[in-house]
């Protein structure tokens, strides 16, 4: 008897832990049968300790009960991870003209609302629980919604929090696009689409502000923009979620680089499934027009000027950009350079749901070249549950370079467009006076959100974004929504004001 119960305990705590493994990896498992299974652990190991002969299989037997029923606990009521599709394979929506019951719908949007008081900084946040009630007593009166609008309708209550990194949005199986967009046409040319019928992503975002998650207006028209131009194809599904009535026809104005503009007005029946749009427009491939990725960051050494300028094309922390840094910071010695200057204009906008701390890596690693002891970073607290964990990042100890130490003078340039990570470099800067900032103000609010988890909807596979984490900025006394230089002008003027800064 003794043995088939050691069998028992533990075959119960190898299938509780697989099952663990299952859900954050492939598919969701129900937080009932984790606790039906801790309890049945817990039970057999108790009858085990009272009827069992021999001591070490008890102690066994206790030791792995008491570890696979306290990581259960924690993945069940601490970790933001259980139940969510972050790591699982393409979960695709239902289709988006689909129609879903009233009941239907607002158990989606409980959902939704649950998943966010319990993973997400600010919880209890009443403007988005009152947003939820609101809208659920709409779609009882209404009867139901089509699962696109009832996406709309659950990024209207997650907006709410003013995180970015917080949002709703359904990936459906098959996107529906104009037979006649000319694919090929439009990347050679450069085209960017720029207004839907007469509409601006900055007037989509006036007439909208409740569909888009944001912390600052730029950071709005950013994501209107983003959306609206994936692949710069002009999707049905898009133009309906932000409002558009695709019954009717449809107008969109292009701009290249060039800032021509064409015009294309698209009809009702001209939309076709995205597979059928490729098989009839086969993608031309131009080797000659092809272009490797661009590296992270380069610099160039103007030694009249005494400058050295850092160009950013992403804040991401890799061997290749340790070592431009390594490269630049050795040159700026050997020539006697006196200014380095960091451009992060319309920089940080592709990483944004990045993990922070990931993102203040770059901008240490910058740090180490400067003459400072210490600075303070960015501090967190990560949602776990119940329980909140802070990071404190004041006072760091910076890891200098002794050998390619810089005393010279630093200037960082800044734009609306700057974001996430880059916006967090020049915070950075700015907070610890380890140089001036000159520009625009950032489109990123310093003290914000992110380490954000995906979730899907039961019904709808909806995807629900929440963040996990919130950030502050290293001067935790400013509550700036953005980052401010201290020497503003427009973002194409920086230049000539940092060259009369160094004069």
């Amino acid at each position: 008897m003794s043995k088939k119960l050691f069998i028992s305990i533990l075959v119960l705590c190898i299938l509780t832990l697989g099952l663990l493994v299952l859900d954050l990896m492939k598919v969701i498992i129900s937080k009932w049968i984790i606790i039906i299974l801790m309890c049945a652990i817990a039970g057999l190991s108790v009858f085990f300790i009272v009827k069992g002969e021999k001591k070490a299989p008890k102690v066994i037997s206790t030791i792995l009960a008491v570890v696979t029923i306290a990581i259960s606990f924690f993945a069940i009521s601490m970790s933001p991870y259980f139940n969510s599709i972050s790591l699982h394979n393409f979960v695709a929506a239902a289709p988006y003209d689909a129609v879903v019951s009233a009941d239907d719908a607002c158990d989606e949007i409980d959902y939704a609302t649950r998943t966010f008081q319990r993973i997400h900084p600010k919880h209890s946040d009443e403007a988005v629980m009152k947003t939820a009630d609101k809208i659920k007593e709409q779609i009882q009166e209404d009867g139901g919604v089509t699962v696109n609008q009832l996406s709309a309708d659950i990024e209207r209550v997650l907006s709410k929090a003013g995180d970015p990194h917080t949002y709703a949005w359904a990936d459906y199986n098959d996107y529906l696009v104009p037979k006649d967009y000319d694919m090929n046409k439009m990347e050679k040319g450069g085209w960017h689409l720029v207004k839907v019928n007469g509409l601006t992503a900055e007037d989509v975002l006036s007439q909208n502000p409740d569909l888009v998650s944001f912390d600052t207006k730029s950071c709005g028209e950013f994501e209107v923009d983003r959306f609206l131009n994936p692949g710069g194809i002009p999707y049905l599904q898009i133009l309906d979620f932000y409002g558009f009535d695709t019954q009717k026809d449809i107008t969109c104005t292009y701009e290249n680089e060039s800032g021509e503009q064409m015009t294309e007005t698209y009809h009702p029946d001209d939309f076709m499934s995205y597979d059928e749009y490729l098989e009839k427009n086969v993608k031309e491939e131009d080797e000659e027009a092809e272009e490797a990725e661009p590296p992270i960051a380069t610099f160039e050494i103007d030694k009249d000027k005494s400058l050295a300028v850092l160009t950013y094309n992403d804040v991401w922390y890799e061997d290749e950009y340790k070592e431009c840094l390594q490269d630049m910071f050795t040159q700026v010695k050997e020539k006697g350079i006196k200014n380095v200057v960091v451009d992060l204009r319309g920089v940080g906008g592709d990483r944004m749901v990045m993990d922070f701390f990931v993102n203040t890596k770059a901008a240490e690693e910058f740090i180490r070249y400067l003459d400072v002891d210490n600075y303070n970073g960015m501090s967190s607290t990560w949602r776990l549950g119940f329980y909140d964990l802070n990071k404190n990042e004041e006072n760091c100890k910076n890891k200098r370079y002794s050998d390619l130490t810089f005393n010279g003078n630093c200037y960082v340039l800044t734009s609306s467009d700057t974001f996430g990570p880059a916006s967090t470099f020049a915070m950075l800067i700015k907070d610890n006076d380890l140089g001036t900032l000159i520009g625009e103000p950032t489109g990123s609010d310093p003290n914000g959100y992110g380490e954000d988890v995906w979730f899907a909807t039961p019904k709808t596979k909806i995807k629900v974004i929440v963040s996990t984490k919130q950030f502050y900025r290293a001067d935790r006394d400013c509550k700036d929504k953005c980052v401010t230089p201290d020497i503003e002008c427009d973002a194409d003027k920086a230049f000539d004001a940092l060259y009369e800064a160094i004069d």
